[in-house]
């Protein structure tokens, strides 16, 4: 080979060395940078979203949690981040990705009129959107949302105060309608406790699931915002007298226009459309007007004298939420948000978190007489039952007794005896003659004992043999069932002296409606019932009692008995037991209860001593075609999976190209070998 192809191959093998180096050297920085962005994939925005800084972030924004009784915004549902530097579409606002704000374009400002002839058509001024459930749950629910709620409760106190009707106006500014997307992701933490709850039901670990999302209605309410409207409302209520209303029975669109001048006076403001209102009977509005309140949601403080003008100019610097629309909490349980579980498996969880929700509904459900007019009229009601026509008869309260019944029972292992209650009146586990027993629930339970199976054992021979006992303790598990019975009967004479009175009761739930807190009257003896003795009756002997602290009591009621109550009388929330409601019936016109609001009873609702237990991160589990438990992978675990077969994949084509450089350069070095 001459010298000249000799001296080609020469600088081609030194091009080659050094083109290597530099590939070898590339590659690396190839390999570094693609590990930093599957390790930290959001440090490509960083640099985004610090020129986004200049710019305020619109605060009024979806993917809020809401309680629909009390009407309050509860912890964030949907998780907001700023890396796509999004704006309002005016520019002047900062969004979250995932959202859409549009600003709202209207000429003339909403003034809206209604009339609430009773507290039970009231609805919420700033959440009317919101899905309800209809067609799948009791239409006896809509009259419970915001029914908790602080203008529910002094809407309903004016209205009962004064007989009156209520016209409400209000003028509202929108000024943004903000939206977010349909499956936007979840926070971390609420991600985490729906994780925690679809591994508890994929496991059978029923009790642990309810528990769970009993805790995340308590957290995050009933319902979540999809989207809503950003500006301020100011809101003007007048209470009439009925007698106005009556006489105008059939000119409800005059009325409402009377309102309308009325809230013009107030506030001062131009309206195109004042011309075309009706006030031919304003002044007899006025006179009619018995009590009155406004009052500005959103926008600046509102003082007597202040123009609407004024105000609404101020409405941008201080929006508030004045609409929201959303659906039930249960509709954040879709395999897009969680892909690994099976579907029967999230169809359940689904399930049980709207059981869940429709129970936090019922265990707030206070029936009775809601028309102020009648006998009968219970204030804390808040569902209308029917009884308000109901003719009320005495009963007479025969104490109440519990049982026990043990399935391994010795003398050594007698785990019953702590939870059997013998009626005092009787002496026994039974009622007194003529009056009927009523179960009311009956729990059951298991236990462990230890039983003894001593060996002998001996050493030695003859008679230096000795010989002794061991003992041989062997744990074994029973069952107990603990039942609660109530002892009531239609009064009559013969029943006087061998009956209670009845002092009221109170547990975890509530409180003693005479003492206001959880303890007895005076004089008045406690018994507890149930196998916690979560439930304490307050009970005194006719024979030796004053009646002022007696209260007109109709027994104990429960899921077993469908919630019952005798004729006249209304179910009261007693306590829970296992999500079982127990109720005790009093007649409405007890004094203790007169203008008396029911406390909102908030989940949970089961005991969650010894279910709740934080699954540590080694314990995580994925899920199978058939929903059984398998090895599971985290979001932390499977980004370092992925980064680890993104590694391997880049350390396979480095190894493929040295050994092709390698090929290539021992061809060349043969080459000039020859040369």
């Amino acid at each position: 080979m001459n010298n000249s192809n000799c001296l080609d191959t020469h600088a081609l093998l030194t091009h080659t060395r050094i083109s290597t180096r530099r590939l070898y050297s590339h590659l690396t920085m190839l390999l570094l940078v693609l590990l930093l962005l599957k390790i930290y994939p959001n440090t490509g925005y960083e640099l985004v979203e610090a020129k986004c800084h200049d710019l305020p972030k619109l605060g009024v924004l979806p993917g809020q949690g809401w309680d629909a009784l009390t009407s309050k915004d509860k912890s964030k549902v949907i998780e907001l981040t700023y890396n796509e530097c999004k704006m309002t579409s005016d520019g002047k606002y900062l969004i979250p990705d995932g959202t859409e704000a549009i600003l709202i374009k209207t000429k003339d400002m909403q003034v809206n009129s209604e009339l609430l002839e009773h507290w039970s058509n009231y609805t919420t001024i700033t959440a009317k959107g919101f899905k309800v459930g209809i067609g799948f749950w009791p239409t006896e629910y809509l009259a419970l949302y915001a029914s908790y709620s602080e203008d529910y409760k002094q809407i309903k106190w004016l209205q009962v105060k004064y007989r009156a009707v209520a016209t409400r106006i209000q003028l509202r500014n929108s000024l943004y309608h903000i939206r977010a997307e349909p499956d936007a992701s979840l926070t971390p933490a609420l991600r985490k406790q729906f994780l925690e709850v679809i591994r508890a039901v994929g496991r059978n670990h029923t009790d642990k699931a309810l528990y769970l999302l009993q805790l995340i209605v308590r957290d995050y309410g009933t319902h979540y915002s999809k989207s809503v409207d950003a500006g301020a409302i100011f809101v003007k209520e007048d209470f009439l007298k009925t007698s106005f209303v009556r006489n105008h029975e059939k000119e409800e669109t005059k009325i409402l226009s009377s309102s309308k001048v009325s809230f013009f006076e107030l506030i001062d403001l131009s309206w195109q459309n004042k011309q075309e209102l009706d006030g031919s009977f304003v002044n007899e509005y006025k006179n009619a007007v018995v009590d009155k309140r406004s009052r500005a949601i959103g926008g600046p403080n509102w003082v007597l004298g202040m123009s609407a003008n004024e105000w609404l100019a101020g409405t941008s610097e201080n929006m508030v939420a004045i609409d929201r629309s959303g659906d039930l909490l249960s509709s954040l349980i879709t395999p897009t948000r969680f892909p690994n579980a099976p579907h029967m498996v999230l169809r359940n969880v689904y399930e049980m978190l709207g059981k869940t929700i429709q129970d936090y509904y019922k265990f707030n459900i206070h029936g009775g007489c809601t028309q102020p007019t009648s006998p009968n009229f219970d204030y804390s009601a808040n569902l209308e039952d029917g009884s308000c026509e109901a003719l009320v008869n005495d009963h007479s309260f025969g104490g109440v007794y519990q049982t026990c019944d043990q399935s391994y029972y010795t003398d050594k292992h007698d785990a019953c005896s702590r939870f059997i209650r013998k009626n005092e009146l009787t002496g026994d586990v039974t009622c007194p003659t003529n009056f009927v027993s009523t179960l009311l629930y009956s729990q059951s339970t298991g236990y462990q004992f230890y039983f003894n199976y001593p060996w002998q054992e001996c050493s030695g021979i003859w008679w230096w043999k000795k010989c002794w006992y061991n003992d041989n303790h062997q744990k074994h598990t029973g069952n107990i069932i603990v039942s609660s019975y109530i002892c009531m009967a239609t009064s009559s004479s013969s029943l006087k002296e061998t009956s209670y009175l009845f002092g009221g009761l109170y547990s975890p739930e509530v409180v003693n409606v005479h003492t206001k807190s959880n303890n007895c009257p005076s004089k008045f003896r406690s018994v507890q019932l149930f196998y916690d003795g979560r439930l304490t009756i307050c009970i005194r002997n006719n024979r030796d009692a004053s009646l002022h602290y007696a209260l007109s009591f109709g027994g104990l009621t429960s899921c077993k008995t469908k919630l019952r109550c005798p004729s006249g009388y209304h179910g009261r929330l007693a306590t829970i037991l296992e999500g079982c409601q127990i109720n005790y019936c009093l007649h409405s016109s007890t004094p203790d209860l007169n203008l008396a609001e029911p406390l909102l009873v908030q989940p949970p609702f089961i005991n969650g001593t010894g279910i709740f237990q934080p699954i540590s991160a080694d314990d995580e589990v994925d899920y199978d075609e058939y929903g059984m438990p398998q090895r599971i992978v985290s979001e932390e675990v499977e980004n370092r999976v992925n980064v680890g077969i993104l590694a391997s994949f880049c350390l396979m084509f480095l190894c493929a190209l040295v050994c092709f450089v390698y090929w290539q350069r021992n061809r060349l070095f043969f080459i000039c070998t020859k040369c």
